[in-house]
């Protein structure tokens, strides 16, 4: 049976000894169609002799079984039409058989071209028309992979860092409040004396300072300062004060942190400075050392800002003397600018890190597909690498391997065939080897070639 279909699929018959085979088979059929004919028209007269012999027994039937009749007549006139039907299906399939050799060739190569038609429908089904090797896919998929995790880090890093920034201007005042308090005395009534006056040291107690400050804002922000407050003790010469014999520095309220109020931030610090203490340590030092040196109290407010701490107001209190007077002496910045960042999360950020999320998953997805791709190609084999071994194995006889390439020869019809199978049987009838080239780790090729035809089989992975 399969070297008959063989047969029919490659008309090889040249010589004349099958042309006169082919001759008796036509003259067979012939008669063997005139003997049909009779035979169909016997059946005919018959069906007519039985049709007329009906019609005169419906004459005495009552009429209870005309309807029954009438549907019998219907039903034989419907087997007469197919008896016709059939006999012209007959004379057709015969008259497709007595074709000659030409008329055989042609009904083979219109075959062969259908067959090459469903191939590149196939083909087409399979990949649109389309295949992406191996390679190719890697590194699609390799750089797609870097491109979305880029961009997916920079839409990210935008999300985190970006924030939106305010000018604003600000005026700031401040003021230094202080009263001189006193020990016991029978000189003076009050216990505290006011400000801008001559103090004795001898009876002095204590100095309360109050330091007020107030930051005007042009619009209301969200914005805090810091600040402490100093005491330094200078013991410097006495015809010249920038020549310093000693300085300490003690810290009399620490930092405090002071958040707006509207459009304006303000607070008042208040601070008891021992005069006696200070004035003590100098008194001693100087009689210690028998110095004739100048001694003062520094009481600083500063401010701390981005590009360090900024002196704002100071009292100044003379020690080591009979008699001193206070000074105040203030730094204030009016009409400054400022810029402040925002750090709260606008619609950007958030649209940003949702873009970064989105970008973050697709990269990570085609990452997880690359990684099981490549361990699907090496670490086992695919039904791919399954089939194409099968058929090295077992036909390792006939097919012939080439290391190099096969180079298609373009004046040849380029004949491709659906399965292995199909190319063994040209093979068989051509008895020609089969050449198999490995085009790369998932793509085969198999050729069978003919003195003006080539036959090709394409073995992908992608169609298993």
């Amino acid at each position: 049976m399969k070297n008959e279909e063989k047969d029919e699929k490659f008309n090889f018959l040249n010589d004349e000894e099958d042309m006169d085979i082919n001759t008796k088979d036509e003259e067979e059929k012939e008669e063997q169609k005139n003997t049909d004919d009779e035979e169909k028209e016997q059946v005919v007269e018959e069906h007519e002799e039985d049709k007329n012999s009906n019609d005169d027994e419906e004459n005495n039937h009552n009429k209870h079984h005309h309807g029954n009749n009438h549907r019998k007549n219907e039903k034989e006139e419907k087997d007469d039409s197919e008896d016709v039907t059939g006999e012209e299906d007959f004379e057709y399939e015969a008259s497709i058989s007595i074709g000659d050799e030409t008329d055989s060739t042609e009904f083979e190569d219109n075959k062969s071209s259908k067959k090459e038609s469903n191939n590149s429908n196939e083909a087409s089904s399979l990949g649109s028309g389309f295949y992406l090797s191996y390679e190719m896919r890697v590194m699609s998929m390799v750089l797609l992979s870097i491109l979305f995790l880029g961009i997916s880090s920079f839409f990210v890093i935008q999300a985190v860092t970006y924030s939106e920034s305010k000018s604003v201007n600000y005026s700031e005042s401040s003021n230094v409040d202080y009263k001189v308090c006193l020990e016991e005395n029978d000189d003076y009534a009050e216990s505290c004396l006011g400000q801008d006056m001559q103090y004795l040291s001898l009876i002095t107690k204590n100095v309360p300072v109050t330091f007020n400050y107030t930051a005007k804002l042009s619009s209301p922000i969200d914005y805090s300062l810091d600040y402490y407050v100093v005491g330094s003790l200078k013991i410097v010469d006495r015809d010249n004060n920038e020549r310093v014999l000693y300085t300490s520095e003690d810290v009399l309220v620490p930092n405090t942190k002071v958040s707006n109020q509207n459009d304006t931030i303000q607070f008042t610090s208040n601070i008891d400075v021992d005069f006696k203490e200070y004035n003590n340590y100098v008194t001693s030092y100087k009689s210690r050392y028998s110095l004739n040196s100048d001694a003062y109290l520094d009481v600083i407010l500063y401010l701390n800002e981005s590009t360090g701490p900024r002196r704002v107001s100071s009292l100044t209190i003379p020690l080591g003397i009979q008699t001193y007077g206070i000074s105040k002496s203030q730094t204030l910045v009016d009409n400054k600018n400022i810029v402040k960042e925002d750090k709260k999360w606008t619609t950007r950020n958030y649209v940003s890190a949702g873009i970064g999320t989105l970008c973050a998953l697709v990269g990570l997805v085609i990452l997880i597909k690359l990684i099981t791709l490549v361990l699907k190609v090496s670490n086992s084999k695919s039904k791919y690498q399954r089939k194409l071994s099968q058929i090295l194995r077992e036909y390792d006889r006939v097919i012939v391997v080439a290391r190099n390439g096969y180079e298609v020869n373009p004046d040849k019809k380029l004949i491709k065939v659906l399965s292995f199978n199909e190319l063994l049987d040209a093979r068989d009838a051509l008895e020609k080897p089969v050449v198999y080239v490995k085009v790369n780790e998932v793509k085969s090729e198999f050729y069978v070639e003919d003195i003006d035809k080539i036959y090709q089989y394409v073995m992908k992975e992608a169609d298993f």
